[in-house]
């Protein structure tokens, strides 16, 4: 639905006054208008284009200070810091991405799903949003604490070039009308902590981030916080703080959203096709999207691969082999294999994919830990001291929360009727090669220059 048409759709919604549960249900499967001057071939069937749902992420860094609680207080006094403030244009400027940083963010996108997904259930992460975040972070570390988040982002390499590296790759994903919508924003507390210039630079810089002073002992700081972040997530995530603890003294926040069609649309006819899946509780019977797309394959698992309208995206599915498990394919996975796997695409197959929408939330604190990143979760180890200096005490991470929504399906309803209708396509030969995904799998979004993953996650259960 184009933005004009969604308008005018809106406005006859309020005009019958619709309600807002309802309206939003309704436009979730609002389905595109048919154009006159198009018929489809075959005349006794209603046509409809199927697109790909939305994805949303939202990444959640918690600074604490380490013992000197803060009174509350009625009004937040809310200001941006960086509002007509623009980042500096030779932040970003690489003649090319560096293969260190490029190995290091494969390798942390797959150790970041190992640990954090759980063991039979939906997951998804977004390393792209999680890097985002925690890099905003880095600009305040020295010493061991800096150290450590370079090796678990970059390989190693410099702050300054990791910086680079990173906005360069940002810079390319969400420019010139890119479905990928990326915000970054620092919220720190009035009288709480000082924070450096130089900070808040360099985040603004190369990650585009707005900075809101604010006082985080009023009442109404929560809410302000998130409704940035429900507008910078599409809605699709709401509430990432329940209360500012008395020792918070800083938020590092990246919101995430995508949304598109794909490039070559599913087409929906009357028909309902249903097929078993096999969930590690038992098996659920899901409606299926039929397509034949690029297969990928190695010795372990094979996939499709399918592209969105937006050429720097693809959608990924990756079916491990009969007897492997998927618990034991993740575990095994290595960064390298992901992109090997993702660049294997040599053959045109069908293939069959439960439609799926599900939530996930995860504390990355453990999951970070085991990764490497260690002093910056100590009070008595961490060094942020070019973040900025507080009262009194010692500033450390107390959380990182990570938020993400994902749902992949066809579109199909009109004025307010939500109807299910399903895919056809023309048969193949007998002997084409035909593959279900009927079972547990892994999921992403990539970015079709790099293959590293923006999104990644595993599908236990489509209807969990």
């Amino acid at each position: 639905m184009s933005k004009t048409n969604r308008e005018i759709y809106r406005a006859q919604m309020d005009a019958v006054k619709a309600s807002q549960a309802l309206r939003q249900k309704i436009e979730r499967f609002a389905a595109e208008p048919a154009q006159e001057n198009q018929t489809p071939k075959r005349k006794h069937r209603n046509w409809k284009y199927a697109a790909a749902g939305a994805m949303a992420a939202v990444l959640v860094c918690v600074l604490l200070l380490a013992s000197f609680p803060f009174p509350v207080s009625s009004s937040s006094g809310m200001v941006n810091l960086m509002a007509g403030i623009s980042p500096r244009a030779q932040a970003a400027s690489v003649s090319a991405m560096d293969e260190n940083f490029l190995r290091a963010q494969a390798d942390f996108s797959v150790k970041l799903l190992q640990k954090a997904s759980e063991k039979g259930k939906n997951s998804l992460a977004s390393p792209f949003s999680v890097t985002s975040a925690l890099a905003m972070t880095a600009n305040g570390a020295d010493g061991n604490t800096l150290s450590q988040f370079q090796q678990l982002l970059g390989g190693g390499i410099p702050l300054e070039e990791l910086n680079r590296q990173y906005a360069a790759w940002a810079n390319r994903l969400t420019a010139n009308g890119s479905k990928l919508k990326s915000a970054n924003s620092v919220w720190y507390g009035k009288d709480r902590v000082t924070v450096q210039k130089e900070f808040l630079r360099s985040n603004a810089d190369y990650y585009k981030a707005d900075a809101y002073q604010a006082d985080f002992g009023s009442r109404d700081i929560v809410a302000q916080i998130n409704g940035w972040v429900k507008n910078h997530t599409g809605g699709k995530i709401d509430r990432v703080v329940q209360s500012v603890d008395p020792q918070t003294v800083m938020y590092l926040i990246n919101a995430l959203y995508f949304e598109d069609d794909w490039s070559s649309p599913y087409y929906t006819g009357e028909n309902k096709d249903y097929e078993e899946f096999h969930t590690p509780n038992g098996t659920v019977t899901r409606q299926f999207l039929t397509s034949r797309e690029d297969y990928l394959h190695d010795n372990r698992a094979q996939g499709m691969y399918k592209p969105f309208q937006d050429e720097r995206y693809a959608f990924v599915a990756i079916l491990p082999n009969e007897g492997i498990d998927l618990d034991s394919y993740v575990s095994g996975l290595t960064g390298e294999q992901f992109l090997n796997l993702v660049k294997s695409k040599d053959d045109r197959v069908d293939f069959k994919l439960p439609k799926f929408k599900y939530e996930y939330e995860t504390q990355l604190n453990e999951s970070l830990k085991a990764l490497g990143l260690t002093d910056a979760f100590q009070p008595e180890q961490a060094d942020f001291s070019k973040m900025g200096s507080t009262p009194g005490g010692s500033l450390f991470i107390g959380s990182v929360l990570h938020k993400t929504f994902l749902q992949v399906d066809e579109v199909g309803a009109k004025a307010g009727a939500v109807t299910e209708v399903m895919m056809t396509v023309s048969s193949a030969p007998e002997d084409f090669k035909k593959v279900v995904f009927n079972r547990p799998f892994v999921c992403a979004i990539v970015d079709t220059q790099t293959n590293l993953p923006i999104f990644l996650g595993t599908v236990t259960d489509p209807l969990q």
